[in-house]
């Protein structure tokens, strides 16, 4: 790095993995991974993986390969640069040789055998299909040229086909997958002359992006962008000399099974292969092309790299992750079916399994005659425990001390109550008479021994239920609530909130999926009525499952989506709503962890039942069982996942240990470019704000440590998503609760995002509300925006003591308005038109000048910066009547705005845009554009004229995407990977470049600062201080 900045945290997209012995003792493993520049290496020890040294290595480039040498000698290689390092005893390495730069693209790189007395040498393979030998020095020892001059998109350097090295005259050759869709491979015989091919192997449709071999099962697979894996075997001419030429490869299958391009694989041996792809699978094949295991991982993004040990993988993906996953519970599914046929023994012929639920290790099972079965699932015995009654109706639930709940109900209104202990034996027994109306059915409140009774009527009778010291059994009735009428009268599911004051409230979701909320009343014998109802928050399909951590409710359903709600003055704001997966949309149950945390969901996919991690995007187990619509239910106990389900009038137990296949090393950020972002920081942490093109809003903290590579950011928090792209950022304290923070967010489909969020200890992000809209329409009922609309650029400016007024520029020209309110956390689009301008806004700033309460800067695609004067007469007269009350906004005739001034600074679009007031009414605006140009304009708003402009266009060599004020410097970032730092020169009429540094970020879409810290995004993020 540079010395005129320290770098405080990086962040970025992990390109090169390799994983191998441990270089010092060979009883543990060494993992490097190279993100950008950068290397990190870390050495399990005691099971857990410690980090043992990162360092700037390939710098300048990026890191695609590590090859591990003789005498611990260690090239790191990517795109045309090589290093040469040597680890000491130290656990650090050190460069060995200079950086060497090549002027070809590095394909692959290995070590040649040499002679004790020999200095050390490596091959190179490049792009153009030249294969080099260097010495550990970096000079050029030979070059070999094959007869075939073409553009290679992967190639391996084998070792010769006898297991000879070349010191011992084995030959050296390359296997290469071209752009022309073949697989060539050539030897390398002669100095004098181009070498020719001694195979071509065809049958891609593709570019080959990966190569394989397998020297001891004589195994080769190639992979390729049209989604196929090619399996080929070798074999020998037992009448010739064991050459490369001599060889014949027979195709021995296609394996297809990604939905995408596929960039690697891996031949485990002569029966199991493993490719990963742009789908975000990792895949198990068997030699015949059969998938056997098809799993996937870093929350569905792309799977870049792969690197595999004895007992060990290790992928990295798109989102910045690193997963360690063990080959044993990789390769072999763990799954186990307790007994082909029903566990549950049911006398009598004309019996069969209704209901199954499962507390703990035991399943209980109501049978079609009403006996009530018990099943131990770790001894696997059964037990009677009710019969001989119309029992029609089941609930389950947990009491305590390896106790169990269970309400038995008949249609007539008879309910027991039974309390079972973990060895099936009756504890405590009662029963009483509900009602007089017909039973519809029976449930628990969620995490509690409250039971609800629906009835025919529509009324929801809640009795607490108590084990008392003797092991009876004491019933009481506490409320009753109204269920708005509906086809199907009874709750689907229902859980209990806590909210202001210690106040409770229940939460029941109908059959139509609609969640009504009522205030729980202390002996209260009255009929309540919902005091609130969602209708149909999951759509036509229904809402499945429901739970609660305090005052935060979490909906899920059979539409896909994750819903999340917070409880206000007692009424439910939505927090965020995501799409779980695009691969299954039926969301069945809920499985939080204990400190809400994390969620597992249970989903179903046509005839498979899944178990989910949200957090991870992973499915931990798959069963077939039929499909949904059945009786079913789920279990943890004992470290291991039980999924018991009636199929075929039988009860069918699948166990699966909860040993997870794979440790996450690195936790996942971004999936693709961080568009925007903002840096903050509180007392003890500094936060950085973060949005994507994967339309999701994090809050990461930044480790104040040090520089932590690969994990300074593993804090990261998930705060809400957008439907789209999300292009713009803009932060500011709350009107009314200071140590709030206001995110305001813009992006595709016309969608505006303003969220409510409290940084408490340890960084943790707290989402108190989110509310989301879409842009309103024209004056003219019949004018529609199309959802293509994109806000591009965002500023807000507090209108009154408890309102934001947002400024959004927009992708049509327009700049419309907004208006949050503080107080009622409600945020409306008005359809007031502020400005018009003939092309597309890139860039807003807020800026202000003697007698200009707001002046406000927008940047447009043709290269103009318009001057907006936003009069106090006309934001109280004109732009409030589009928003007479905190929730509605009135249909308005736009606002006739005259620009102050407009300069054309660029001859194409301003990416970057901000400023600063001299003095009187002097202001200076500094503009970066797509002319790689950086654009200083002096302005007098009085006179509404330009003053002075300067222009540099020389010093980047690609679009400028950021610019900054750094206290009395200026700062400037490209696509170039550049930050230049500017001087004003001591004449005060211009500035000077008088620093400039590499950024590892590529892409480079904002630039952010706050303090003495400046944070570039793009493919990743990185921070630095002290510039």
């Amino acid at each position: 790095m540079s010395s005129l900045g320290e770098l405080k945290c990086s962040i970025q997209r992990v390109t090169a993995v390799k994983l191998v012995k441990s270089l010092t003792n060979n009883q543990s493993l060494h993992l490097f991974t190279g993100a950008g520049s950068k290397v990190h290496l870390q050495e399990l020890i005691s099971d857990e993986w410690v980090s043992l040294y990162h360092q700037v290595v390939l710098k300048g480039a990026v890191i695609y390969g590590f090859c591990i040498g003789p005498e611990k000698h260690i090239a790191v290689f990517g795109q045309k640069a090589v290093v040469i390092c040597q680890f000491d005893t130290d656990h650090r390495m050190k460069v060995v040789s200079p950086l060497r730069r090549l002027d070809d693209w590095i394909c692959d790189l290995q070590w040649l055998d040499t002679d004790e007395q020999q200095t050390l040498q490596y091959a190179v393979i490049t792009a153009h299909n030249r294969l080099l030998c260097c010495d550990v020095k970096g000079n050029l020892i030979d070059c070999y040229l094959s007869d075939v001059n073409c553009i290679l998109y992967s190639a391996k350097i084998l070792p010769s086909a006898c297991r000879r090295p070349a010191k011992d005259g084995g030959e050296l050759a390359v296997v290469a997958g071209t752009v022309f869709n073949t697989v060539i491979l050539w030897t390398a015989d002669s100095l004098a002359c181009k070498s020719p091919l001694t195979h071509s192997l065809y049958g891609h449709k593709g570019v080959i992006f990966d190569i394989d071999v397998h020297m001891d099962n004589r195994l080769m697979c190639s992979v390729s962008d049209d989604r196929s894996i090619h399996l080929w075997r070798w074999k020998y001419d037992s009448c010739k000399e064991k050459t490369w030429s001599n060889v014949e490869f027979d195709l021995l299958a296609v394996l297809n099974g990604h939905t995408c391009r596929v960039w690697s694989a891996v031949v485990l041996d002569s029966r199991r292969i493993i490719s990963i792809g742009e789908d975000g699978y990792v895949i198990v094949w068997d030699e015949h092309g059969l998938i056997k295991r098809r799993l996937r991982s870093h929350n569905s993004g792309s799977v870049w790299s792969i690197s595999v040990s004895s007992h060990h993988m290790v992928t990295t993906g798109a989102n910045g992750s690193v997963w360690m996953w063990r080959l044993d519970s990789l390769l072999e599914d763990n799954l186990e079916e307790i007994s082909a046929q029903s566990p549950v023994s049911i006398e009598g012929q004309a019996d069969f399994p209704r209901v199954v639920e499962v507390q703990a290790h035991c399943c209980f099972v109501l049978t079609d005659k009403g006996c009530l079965y018990g099943y131990n699932l770790l001894k696997c015995s059964t037990k009677l425990l009710e019969g001989g009654a119309s029992w029609s109706l089941i609930a389950t639930t947990d009491a305590s001390n390896g106790l169990t709940f269970i309400a038995l109900g008949t249609t007539f209104g008879l309910i027991r109550l039974l309390l079972i202990d973990r060895f099936l034996v009756i504890q405590g027994l009662t029963e009483f008479e509900a009602s007089e109306e017909k039973l519809l059915k029976l449930q628990w409140v969620r995490d509690t021994h409250q039971l609800l009774v629906s009835i025919s009527n529509g009324t929801v009778l809640k009795y607490e239920v108590e084990g008392t010291g003797s092991m009876n059994i004491s019933v009481s009735e506490r409320n009753r609530y109204s269920l708005p009428k509906q086809k199907q009268w009874f709750p689907a599911c229902s859980c209990q909130l806590t909210g202001e004051a210690g106040a409770h409230y229940l939460v029941l979701a109908d059959m139509d999926g609609s969640i009504h909320l009522y205030r729980i009343e202390e002996e209260a014998r009255s009929l309540a009525q919902p005091q609130m109802t969602l209708y149909r928050v999951h759509g036509k399909k229904g809402l499945t499952d429901m739970y609660s951590y305090g005052n935060i409710l979490h909906t899920i359903g059979r539409d896909g989506h994750y819903h999340k709600y917070s409880l206000s003055s007692a009424k439910l704001l939505m927090l965020d709503s995501v799409k779980i997966s695009t691969e299954f949309n039926w969301l069945a149950r809920f499985i939080p962890d204990n400190d809400d945390s994390g969620v597992k969901l249970v989903a179903f996919h046509t005839t498979e039942i899944i178990l989910y991690d949200v957090t991870l995007n992973y499915a931990i187990l798959r069963v077939n069982c039929g499909g949904g619509h059945r009786s079913w239910d789920f279990t943890q106990y004992a470290q291991a996942f039980y999924v018991v389900f009636i199929r075929a009038k039988s009860v069918q137990i699948f166990k699966k240990s909860c040993n997870t296949s794979f440790v996450e090393l690195t936790p996942s950020f971004h999936i693709g470019k961080v568009t925007c972002g903002h840096l903050l920081s509180t007392d003890s942490q500094a936060i950085l704000i973060t949005g994507g093109d994967d339309g999701c809003v994090m809050a990461s903290a930044i480790d104040e440590t040090g520089s932590n590579l690969l994990s300074a950011s593993r804090k990261s928090t998930h705060v809400y998503s957008h439907i789209s792209s999300i292009k713009c950022m803009r932060c500011a304290y709350s009107l009314s609760q200071p140590d709030t923070l206001m995110v305001f967010t813009g992006g595709g489909r016309a969608q505006l995002v303003a969220a409510k969020l409290r940084i408490e200890a340890e960084a943790k992000v707290k989402t108190l509300s989110v509310c989301s809209t879409f842009l309103s329409r024209g004056p003219s009922k019949k004018e529609k925006i199309s959802m293509d609309n994109r806000v591009m650029a965002i500023t807000s400016v507090p209108l009154t003591t408890d309102r934001h007024l947002l400024l959004l520029a927009c992708s049509d020209g327009c700049i419309r308005l907004a208006v949050y309110n503080d107080e009622t956390e409600h945020l409306c689009v008005g359809s007031t038109r502020l400005y018009e301008h003939s092309h597309c806004l890139l860039s807003l700033h807020s800026c202000s000048g003697t007698g200009n309460p707001l002046l406000l800067a927008v940047s447009a695609t043709d290269g103009a910066i318009i001057l907006l004067n936003l009069s106090p007469d006309l934001i109280q007269n004109q732009l409030l009547c589009s928003f007479p009350s905190a929730q509605t906004c009135q249909l308005q005739p736009s606002v006739s705005v005259c620009p102050l001034l407009t300069i054309q600074s660029h001859q194409s679009g301003v990416n970057a845009l901000t400023s600063s007031c001299l003095f009187g009414s002097k202001l200076t605006l500094y503009s970066g554009g797509d002319d790689n140009s950086v654009v200083v304009s002096e302005i007098d708003t009085h006179e509404r004229k330009m003053l002075c402009q300067q222009v540099y266009s020389q010093q980047h060599a690609a679009q400028i995407t950021g610019i900054a004020l750094y206290g009395d410097r200026l700062i400037t970032c490209s696509v170039d990977q550049r930050l230049h730092i500017w001087c004003k020169k001591s004449s005060l009429s211009g500035w000077n470049l008088c620093g400039s540094m590499f950024i590892d970020i590529a892409d480079i879409a904002c630039l952010t600062s706050h303090g003495e810290m400046v944070a570039v995004c793009g493919q990743g993020v990185e921070v630095l201080q002290n510039l």
